[in-house]
């Protein structure tokens, strides 16, 4: 039986000893080559792997590809580094399993070999054994305490664990490999299939624990190229039954997919080939993976050079890690405590469905909202495009209405009707479940959109009760579960439309926040139906998931839509026409529909179309399209057309007129060229509940437009106009900021600011993005100031001197650094850093501030040694030049002093030159705040003086109660948890939980994702039997109790201050919520 019902494998893959190996570097000096190698890098990262998650790998897999040319050199580093790797790992060579790869092969002995049989006048023999000559070398050596042996009679074979009921099979996929390039790809061969599966069908019998190691990807891909397994479907259809898992490199990239349910195939990337034999944006990669009978954890690590250590690999999520749990078929001896037979044990047959998330969303994320749901939902999404005619799509139709809860990706290029199909699917929806909830958000083809449009969601789900501001600074992941967790078993439908810059095109799969939601909803239980359109075909090997790929509509469909269009089909000579239109368009949708209206309007017009699509480029039927339609337009029908264009959002046709007032006078002027383009079909109508109906273009058909007037000087006209009309709306409801601000009016800011950006006027849209910044963040759109501020900072890098002159710009400039550093974007914001370092000159009052902001980003990173250095540089310039600036460095150097150990220096600084004992005097409290005690409590908390933390963090908090601001109300929570923390430190628990029981009842209401460390903190405290009758208090007696608590003497009567190097579980963690 598997020891602690759990077995850890460490999965390397593609190591590739030899030429393109990255940690081999000739320009390394000597006393630094060991810690440059492979070796000393992975030691160390398994050192914090180790510490943080308490992983020791009881197998080694690798899966191939260990060297470069087979050769035997690079074979004796191979068994070097392995060698040192499982001693590091105190696991014995036995437990480490080996499988080659094509790169093991000697491509120059086998093509020997068929030089040495063409003399001899005889055919070469598969499967080449000369090829394996240096790798068995390697192997049999390696092996050699344990009589391992590589038997090129039968060079596969399966390694078998009775001790921890586990079995490995170790396929060989390079049978068919030779020097020749034909022969370049994987294959296993039905013989050594079926010899492997009786292997290991007995084991399975018997409930042990079945892996399969391979080198090539056994999930076949769209064609037979070399990464993937030539024969998988009858390898799949062998052994399948008697497997639990597949491990497997070659592609480079660490991914994973899903022969069924209850079978994992996982690939990790190469864990050390240069970048040059790798895709691009891939990282090197390695992982550690946890079985165990309820399910799997992957522990990703990626290789960052410009650090020269391993970190989490962020593809997968923010922490590298991810968990699924999975129904394993018949592993009972390997793992008594299985799902299975918890399953069998309750009688229960509703698990065995499909890959679930070990997320504990009991736990995890706080119960703390049931919403009840009010019709209509008065919070805003976008709106869906009305469907005017529907033709051809009710095979798909009924294929996603027949779906009661998962994925639909809808995919197809441009104006295959992908909105079209999920607005109809919207609306049948709806009929069947009147009273359900329902979303629709428009990505628009932009990035840096998804997690405004999730808090968005939650929102308007909630009815307000929770919004951006409750949930500023929550990670998408704790979002995305927030969001399931309030949605519960009911019945919802959301829409997430042309996402299309969250999709990686080379592996067909999403990326950032919309893989996280559908990752997420395809694990978790649910009643939710997801569609989301994107014109990149989509794959996810999951049962709960699938994909509608639009291509163009019958012959038959096109009569139907030319017929609903009121085109005479019976008109002599109109088939003919049509059978032409098809085979122009190739069936395409919105070209059919756009020659049905021009033919039912002027058949003659149409004929101008036709023949520039006859003439046209067949890559480029838009312009070929739209341009002889865009002939006849007269000049107003033009005019409204451009600016359209240039509307950040759908609007009405007042608002739109409003726009364009400066061009088209009147209003009936306006109507008429609206009225024209609608029967055209050029504008796209989203129809709101209120009948207060909303107008957009359709993609295709503004990319036309910003294509033919692609220059500023063509575009300010219209531009300037809605920039103009964006401030009337915003003078016309108050332009000042404040807590109550909705974020639909930030919105109008943000716009206002792109707007300015593409006029290129940048002051103004430094100034419009600067005056809602700050409050872009309190409300938790992060996402909203990133989007715009970054093509402001970006157009600094290109033009620097242009901002000579923008005394705002290096304010906004700080704000968005900060902001990136808190939400995770580091290296987005240090290429910033780097530019903006270039373009200020040292000695002068911007470096200084500079220095300031360099300090506070260090410290934010726990690099607290970099952060001294340019504290210190900044406090020193700035006392040497006596330059005249509000800059300083030194608050920001004291927060990085305190938390590297230099407590005094720290608290020289907070007391501002008082002493301690003076503090507490009454007369000497007036004027301080809860962050001057907030600061100082955290100086004595980390030093474990935890008696007078609590006095200088009761007046912290006494303080804070006046702030009813979102962020002061989050600080009264961190004001409740500090206290709660020393207190507990002091073993003084009833007033400890109380203290916890009031920094959740804060945060429930105002930061709900907060809560989940204070609930496990509750659920040790009431488990441990130390409590008395505070257990039984509510929410009023604990709030009371607290108020009595703080105006009372609270330090402990002890009369000595309590000291210890082992503070409590996040003190550490809160240092980075300090007050500043």
């Amino acid at each position: 039986m598997i020891k602690n019902n759990s077995l850890t494998i460490l999965h390397l893959s593609d190591l590739q000893f030899g030429k393109n190996h990255r940690f081999f570097q000739s320009n390394i000096s000597e006393e630094n080559f060991n810690f440059s190698t492979l070796q000393a890098r992975l030691q160390t990262d398994l050192k914090i792997v180790k510490s943080k998650y308490d992983l020791e790998p009881d197998l080694i897999v690798i899966t191939g590809d260990l060297v470069e040319y087979g050769q035997q050199s690079e074979f004796d580093q191979a068994k070097v580094f392995f060698n040192e790797l499982a001693s590091f790992l105190n696991v014995h060579i036995s437990n480490v399993l080996i499988v080659p790869g094509n790169h093991d092969i000697n491509r120059k002995a086998c093509e020997a070999y068929f030089a040495e049989c063409e003399a001899d006048e005889k055919k070469p023999t598969l499967p080449y054994k000369p090829k394996w000559r240096h790798f068995k070398n390697f192997y049999n050596s390696f092996y050699s305490d344990i009589s391992r042996k590589f038997d090129l009679e039968t060079p596969f074979g399966c390694t078998e664990y009775p001790e921890l009921k586990v079995a490995v099979a170790n396929l060989n996929s390079t049978v068919q490999e030779s020097h020749q390039e034909k022969d370049h790809y994987g294959l296993i061969g039905e013989n050594q299939a079926q010899k492997i599966a009786e292997q290991l069908a007995k084991r399975k019998d018997e409930g042990w624990f079945n892996i399969a190691a391979v080198h090539h990807n056994v999930v076949r891909g769209a064609i037979e190229d070399d990464d993937n397994l030539r024969d998988s479907e009858m390898l799949q259809r062998v052994i399948g039954d008697h497997i639990d898992l597949i491990l497997h490199g070659h592609t480079h990239r660490g991914k994973m997919h899903w022969w069924s349910p209850q079978l994992p195939v996982i690939g990790t990337g190469s864990a050390s080939v240069e970048k040059s034999a790798r895709p691009d944006e891939v990282p090197n990669q390695y992982q550690l993976l946890k079985f165990t009978g309820l399910g799997f954890t992957r522990y990703c690590r990626a290789f960052a050079p410009d650090e020269a250590k391993w970190i989490p690999d962020s593809r997968v999520n923010d922490d590298g890690v991810e968990e699924h749990e999975i129904n394993f078929r018949n592993v009972h001896a390997a793992f008594p405590e299985s799902l299975e037979q918890k399953t069998n044990t309750q009688n229960s047959n509703n698990i065995d469905t499909l890959p679930k998330e070990l997320d504990g969303s009991s736990d995890q994320i706080p119960k703390i909202f049931s919403p009840t749901f009010k019709f209509p939902f008065t919070h805003y999404c976008d709106l869906p495009p009305v469907v005017d005619v529907w033709v051809g799509r009710d095979k798909q139709l009924t294929s996603v209405l027949s779906t009661k809860s998962g994925v639909v990706a809808i995919t197809g290029i441009g104006g295959q009707g992908k909105s079209a199909l999920a607005a109809k699917c919207l609306e049948q929806w709806k009929l069947n479940h009147p009273k359900s909830f329902w979303d629709w958000r428009d990505c628009r083809e932009e990035g840096d959109r998804f997690h405004t449009q999730l808090l968005g969601q939650i929102e308007r789900i909630t009815d307000g009760a929770v919004g951006g501001e409750e949930l500023a600074g929550a990670p998408t992941i704790d979002l995305v579960k927030y969001l399931f967790e309030i949605i519960g078993d009911r019945d919802c439908l959301f829409v997430f439309d042309n996402v299309d810059q969250y999709v990686n095109v080379n592996e067909n799969s999403f990326v950032s926040g919309v893989s996280t939601f559908v990752n997420e909803s395809l694990r978790g239980k649910h009643n939710c139906l997801i569609l989301i359109t994107c014109r990149p075909r989509i794959t996810y090997p999951n049962i709960r998931f699938f994909e509608i790929y639009l291509d163009g509509l019958l012959f038959e469909d096109t009569i139907d839509l030319f017929n609903k269009r009121g085109v005479d089909i019976k008109k002599t000579g109109m088939l003919n026409t049509l059978n032409e239109v098809y085979t122009l368009t190739e069936g395409h949708p919105l070209w059919l529909n756009l020659l049905a209206i021009q033919i039912s309007r002027d058949e003659k017009s149409s004929e101008n179309i036709l023949e520039e699509l006859r003439n046209g480029e067949a890559d480029n039927r838009a312009r070929s399209m739209l341009r002889p339609i865009w002939k006849g337009l007269n000049v107003n029908q033009q005019q409204v057309l451009r600016c359209m264009a240039e509307i950040p959002r759908p609007m009405d046709s007042v608002q739109i007129h409003n726009c364009i007032s400066g061009k088209i006078k009147t209003f009936n002027r306006f109507k008429r060229a609206f009225k024209t383009i609608k029967a055209l079909s050029l504008v796209v109508k989203c129809e709101s509940d209120d009948g207060n109906n909303k107008y957009d273009l359709h993609p295709l058909v503004r990319s036309f437009i910003k294509t033919e007037y692609a220059t500023t000087k063509e575009r300010l006209p219209y531009i300037d106009p809605i920039v103009c009309y964006l401030r009337q709306l915003i003078m016309g409801s108050s332009a000042k900021i404040s807590t109550e601000t909705s974020f639909d009016k930030l919105r109008m800011w943000s716009e206002k600011a792109e707007l300015e950006i593409e006029s290129g006027l940048m002051a103004d849209a430094v100034e419009s993005l600067g005056y809602v910044a700050n409050r872009l963040l309190a409300m938790g759109y992060s996402e909203e100031l990133f989007r715009v501020g970054k093509r402001i900072i970006d157009d600094f890098i290109i033009n620097p001197s242009h901002y000579n002159e923008i005394k705002e710009f290096d304010e906004l400039f700080q704000v968005i650094i900060e902001a990136l550093i808190e939400f995770g974007h580091e290296a987005d914001a240090r290429r910033f850093l780097k530019n903006y370092e270039d373009f200020v000159e040292e000695g002068t009052a911007l470096f200084i501030g500079f220095c300031s902001l360099m300090t506070w980003v260090e410290w934010h990173l726990y690099n607290y040694d970099e952060a001294i250095y340019w504290g210190e540089r900044g406090r020193y310039l700035k006392k040497q030049s006596s330059i005249d600036t509000s800059c300083d460095c030194s608050h920001n150097l004291a927060l990085a002093l305190r938390d590297s150990g230099r407590y005094a220096e720290a608290m020289e600084y907070f007391l501002m030159g008082n002493s301690l004992e003076s503090l507490f005097y009454a007369d000497a409290e007036s004027e301080r705040d809860g962050s001057f005690w907030g600061n100082i409590g955290r100086c004595l908390m980390l030093q474990g003086d935890y008696i007078n933390a609590i006095q200088c963090l009761k007046k912290s908090a006494e303080s804070l109660g006046n702030d009813q601001g979102a962020n002061g109300i989050k600080n009264q929570g961190y004001a409740a948890k500090w206290i709660a923390q020393c207190l507990e430190e002091c073993s003084i628990l009833d007033d400890a939980y109380i203290f916890y029981r009031k920094a959740k009842s804060i945060w429930d209401q105002r930061a709900p994702i907060l809560s989940h460390e204070i609930n496990v903190k509750l659920k040790d405290l009431e488990q441990s039997k130390r409590l008395n009758e505070v257990l039984k208090l509510g929410e009023k007696d604990i709030i009371r109790r607290c108020s009595v608590w703080l105006k009372s003497d609270p330090v402990p009567k002890s009369g000595k201050r309590v000291h210890t190097t082992n503070h409590s579980t996040g003190l550490v963690e809160a240092r980075r919520r300090a007050c500043r």
